[in-house]
């Protein structure tokens, strides 16, 4: 159910009561000509997804569940730069608001896409592209984020996996308030940066890299097989060592799981 519709600087706003998936409903108005910087939001999703479209936990009115088209026109290559982008805005955005409370969160990064606060998730980002033969015809970067979740709102299993930003501060958050910091501090960055400062993408990422020089579990299908992180690369993607040899790990074929939380 949509539920309004306004513009606030460069952005144009869906607001939706409840979707299936932001991601496509966002996909259906960029195929309609959509501008840039159109954003869907919605108070609870039915269908939210990550990646390997498992679901995504999206409880009416307490997180973050949204949609940022882009049409950025630079070489394909540089599509994994935006992934890398969005996670390091939201990372600083988490701990800024953190310092306006005088609280401190440390934020971590899981390659290619988790945001985590200690051993547990916060924020995850899917980005989907859509190509007409070889030429990027849009970006959509979908992303999940708690805001007000309380413990008893994560169902058993996910109780040792997941956090809220009201977990770690102590105090529940305007979701517009952290929607607008998030996407007016992206924009910013993504203008300053992208394609042009790669470099400073990659270097804000490193520095909040999760599990470098521990040994991970990588999926591929059926295959699963141990290795230990290294860095990531100069276009963004998984370093790891396995079988005494160095491997490059692309995002979209692998999913990457820390041994210690097995």
């Amino acid at each position: 159910m949509k539920y309004g519709t306004s513009t606030a600087g460069a952005f144009n706003y869906h607001y939706f009561k409840e979707v299936g998936s932001t991601n496509d409903i966002l996909a259906e108005l960029a195929r309609k000509n959509a501008p840039e910087w159109t954003v869907v939001l919605a108070d609870h999703q039915t269908n939210g997804r990550g990646r390997y479209r498992r679901s995504w936990h999206s409880p009416a009115g307490l997180g973050m569940w949204l949609s940022l088209l882009l049409r950025p026109a630079f070489d394909n290559r540089q599509l994994n730069f935006i992934n890398l982008l969005a996670a390091n805005t939201m990372a600083t955005v988490l701990e800024q608001l953190a310092t306006t409370v005088q609280q401190q969160m440390v934020t971590g990064l899981k390659w290619p896409n988790d945001v985590w606060v200690g051993d547990k998730k916060i924020c995850g980002i899917l980005p989907e592209s859509s190509f007409s033969g070889q030429k990027l015809q849009y970006i959509i970067v979908g992303i999940g984020l708690n805001i007000n979740q309380s413990i008893s709102d994560f169902s058993e299993d996910l109780q040792p996996f997941a956090t809220s930003l009201k977990i770690e501060t102590g105090r529940e958050w305007p979701v517009k308030l952290v929607m607008t910091r998030f996407l007016e501090t992206f924009r910013q960055q993504y203008c300053e940066l992208v394609p042009n400062q790669t470099g400073r993408i990659l270097d804000d990422y490193r520095k909040k890299m999760l599990f470098k020089n521990e040994t991970v579990n990588l999926f591929l299908n059926d295959q699963t097989f141990s290795a230990v992180v290294r860095d990531i690369d100069d276009d963004g993607f998984l370093e790891v060592d396995h079988d005494g040899k160095t491997k490059i790990i692309n995002s979209g074929e692998f999913r990457v799981q820390p041994v210690r939380i097995n």
